[in-house]
């Protein structure tokens, strides 16, 4: 998706997109650095049913090989200039990678700092999501106008667009987390309540359930393991607080949010119709 999404960006303000493709290698390395590290985080075992790195060869080779990943991205960023892309278009991008990258890093330390506290709230979610996700979806739309153009105004319309793909992937991502078919996301049902993941759903729930479902919310998160039966009761109080539709009603705001941002850039009808196509994949996606 980020690599592709790099790619999309340079080729709608007339670059060439293999220009790009440096770039795009760089983003997904980036982006699999973060997953090495964030299974060891959650202790997840497995990811789209393969078994996670640090399943397989232990926490210290699994952060070697993160580690490795992100100087590999560097590297491979580097190759821009054999594309003949100008210094200082390899300069910037280069700036934006890694710029985004900390507040990736930032976004995951406020994601494993809610899952401690009782109190969080939609401004701190969203806060937290726009750098655990949105940072890199924005740097993959900057980093492609900034290489097919090198006009930063665009590249700055491009990444707030991103911002809000970031938001719209992460709130379809927490209903998937909770409702998604195991088959198709690759993860147990409940899986973001079993870890106590403060996700939009979960903070709605904790906003607005009062009484004996407020008190169970309170219980279940206070526990150190919650049991299948804790995850079935928090999803029942999910359903009772409409926490599922304000987070379907949200990711349609959002989704909306992006083709607005994009309408200063004055993208081609052709470019605009493969845009709409990704907003709806994105707000409609089931894995």
């Amino acid at each position: 998706f980020r690599p592709v999404l790099c790619l999309m960006a340079c080729a709608s303000v007339g670059g060439e997109p293999d220009s790009a493709m440096p770039a795009a290698v760089a983003l997904e390395l980036v982006h699999n650095f973060s997953l090495i590290h964030d299974d060891i985080q959650d202790r997840d075992t497995e990811r789209h049913h393969i078994p996670t790195v640090w399943a397989i060869w232990g926490e210290a080779q699994a952060l070697s090989a993160g580690n490795a990943m992100y100087a590999l991205a560097s590297g491979a960023l580097l190759k821009l200039a054999e594309q003949a892309v100008s210094p200082d278009r390899i300069a910037q991008a280069s700036a934006s990678l890694t710029r985004s990258s900390l507040e990736m890093m930032e976004g995951q330390y406020l994601d494993l700092e809610f899952e401690k506290r009782t109190e969080v709230n939609t401004d701190d979610y969203l806060d937290m999501i726009a750098r655990k996700t949105g940072a890199l979806i924005a740097c993959t739309m900057e980093m492609g106008v900034l290489i097919g153009s090198g006009d930063t105004a665009t590249a700055s319309v491009f990444a707030q667009t991103g911002r809000h793909l970031g938001h719209l992937f992460q709130v379809r991502d927490d209903i998937l987390g909770v409702w998604g078919e195991e088959a198709a996301t690759g993860k147990p049902t409940g899986s973001d309540i079993r870890r106590k993941k403060k996700t939009y759903l979960v903070v709605q729930a904790m906003q607005q359930a009062t009484g004996a479902a407020a008190i169970t919310l309170k219980r279940i998160y206070a526990k150190q393991n919650p049991s299948d039966q804790d995850i079935r009761q928090v999803m029942d109080v999910m359903e009772s607080t409409c926490a599922r539709q304000e987070a379907e009603a949200l990711a349609a705001r959002l989704a909306d949010r992006a083709l607005e941002a994009i309408q200063p850039a004055e993208l081609s009808p052709r470019s605009m119709r493969d845009f709409e196509e990704l907003v709806s994949f994105l707000l409609n996606r089931n894995r």
